[in-house]
């Protein structure tokens, strides 16, 4: 039995949930995660980087 070293277990875990859902399809997974960016767009931290190359 592997043991949870880092303590990510419970991030694996979920990762695995959504590659299922997503068929193991890479389009799909960025689908799913450009809607969760989307959607929760508002807990992002911008990048500062960004606004002084503009």
């Amino acid at each position: 039995m592997i043991k949870d070293i880092d303590g990510l277990d419970w991030l694996r875990e979920i990762r695995k949930k959504i590659i299922t859902k997503c068929h193991n399809d890479p389009n799909l997974m960025g689908d799913y995660y450009r809607h969760l960016q989307k959607q929760y767009e508002s807990r992002l931290i911008k990048n500062s980087l960004n606004k002084k190359n503009s």
